[in-house]
């Protein structure tokens, strides 16, 4: 009996538990909303820096602590620093147009040598070289004249813009002021046409510099040079951050581009309390966003920024097509029509659609070029008008291409233009069309998959 009792104690001192309370588990902190990309992207470079710093991602230190004592970097100081790249690209490219041989005879469309292939395959290469310098600066371009962009893409408020040093209330309102999208965008938008300036020039000036090549060696090399302007922003940007202690938002390890989706009311699709402090006209962006659903973000506006850069450098192509088939059929090189453009401008002469152009033209060619354009015109007027009358009027040998000779080139080398058309509007959209086809084919494949698997679950 006293054995029984001892083991029974036994037992259920071995067998208790100490008592535990049900106390609720400790809260823990909400993870924070993983932003959202607005699915642009972007190159760096001397130009592109200036969007960036429209959105808040260009910082300079200022002092010895490199987190406090940083500030960010208005869009202005790196536009004006832009400038002098343009120039010197735009005085190169001026200077390679006129020091060309404008007697020089390009290699009739039927009659092709070794030379003639070798010249055709060159000016592809630096069209395709070009493609993505032109695609990308496009596709900015359109996302920076969105005006619900500057609503929906976050970007600091106008109090971030004001740095530690500045505690004078006149100071913190005037660049408070600066931070707004009226003072930001424009300066964003003047430094993407400069870069897409340069591009374009780029583009035809290679056709020119390519054809009048007189060696496999020499077209090589002259393809080279000029594409080696375009690139020239980039070591720019590099000896500028270098310089002035810049740092930006790198594309891949940041999220430069990202979307608020707090600033719209998703029962009314009107402004929130939120998007209405942060833009200052809320009625006008509500009326964009009523008649032009396409503009935000969820209603379109990535297909538009991706559909319209494509038509643009669509019609940039073709017209590159019909300039190669004009100089191979007229047996003039294409800069030498731009030089007999610009000698029109000069004298005032032939009719012009918009008369500002040629004048803010002209006045940079005279007054901020680093290359005498004017002497060259002249020269170009006495030399052609002893071989042919009025070459550079309308009518004349020289004249620019006219839209009559988009026919003309096009009923006398059907099957060359048109195959040339086709590579283009394949190269730019058949990934596209492949990429449609492919995604068919796996939804397809996963629909027999998926009824096969209910036939064989039905029969089990």
């Amino acid at each position: 009996m006293l054995n029984q009792n001892r083991n029974r104690s036994f037992l259920t001192c071995c067998n208790s538990r100490p008592i535990q309370k049900n106390t609720p588990p400790a809260k823990q902190d909400p993870e924070p909303e993983k932003e959202e990309a607005a699915d642009v992207h972007f190159m760096h470079g001397m130009y592109t820096s200036v969007l960036l710093a429209a959105f808040g991602k260009v910082e300079v230190t200022l002092g010895p602590d490199t987190q406090k004592d940083k500030a960010k970097v208005h869009p202005a100081f790196l536009c004006l620093a832009c400038f002098p790249l343009f120039v010197m690209q735009c005085s190169a490219i001026i200077a390679i147009r006129l020091d060309m041989d404008w007697h020089a005879k390009v290699g009739q469309m039927g009659s092709f040598g070794v030379l003639a292939p070798v010249k055709l395959l060159m000016i592809f290469i630096i069209q395709l070289l070009s493609y993505g310098y032109l695609m990308i600066s496009m596709k900015l371009l359109v996302f920076i004249l969105n005006p619900l962009t500057w609503l929906e893409i976050k970007r600091p408020q106008r109090l971030e813009w004001v740095p530690n040093f500045c505690q004078d209330t006149a100071c913190v309102n005037i660049i408070s002021i600066m931070g707004t999208p009226g003072f930001l965008s424009p300066w964003a938008i003047f430094a993407l046409l400069l870069k897409l300036m340069i591009g374009y020039l780029v583009c035809i000036d290679s056709v020119s510099v390519i054809l009048q090549s007189k060696s496999v060696q020499d077209t090589i090399f002259n393809a080279l040079a000029i594409a080696f302007l375009a690139d020239l922003h980039l070591p720019y940007w590099s000896f500028v951050r270098h310089i002035f202690q810049l740092h930006e938002a790198k594309d891949g390890e940041d999220l430069v581009f990202a979307i608020d989706r707090g600033v719209w009311n998703v029962e009314t699709r009107t402004l929130s309390n939120h998007g209405r402090e942060t833009t200052f006209m809320p009625g006008c962006m509500n009326k964009i966003a009523k008649c032009c659903p396409f503009f935000t973000r969820a209603g379109g506006a990535a297909v538009m920024e991706d559909l319209l850069p494509f038509l643009m450098i669509l019609m940039v192509y073709v017209r590159e097509i019909f300039v190669v088939a004009q100089a191979f059929d007229t047996t003039v090189l294409p800069a030498v029509r731009d030089v007999c453009t610009i000698w029109r401008w000069q004298n005032n002469k032939g009719d012009l659609l918009w008369s500002r152009v040629p004048q803010a033209v002209v006045f940079f060619e005279d007054h901020v070029s680093l290359v005498s354009v004017r002497n060259k015109t002249e020269l170009l007027e006495i030399t052609m008008a002893l071989a042919y009358h009025e070459p550079c009027l309308r009518g004349g040998r020289f004249f620019r291409m006219m839209s009559h000779d988009y026919a003309t080139l096009s009923s006398k080398y059907p099957l060359k233009i048109g195959a040339g058309i086709l590579m283009v509007i394949l190269i730019l959209f058949g990934h596209r069309i492949s990429g449609r086809i492919m995604l068919s084919l796996t939804s397809g494949n996963r629909k027999e998959k998926a009824n096969d698997d209910e036939e064989t679950a039905g029969e089990e």
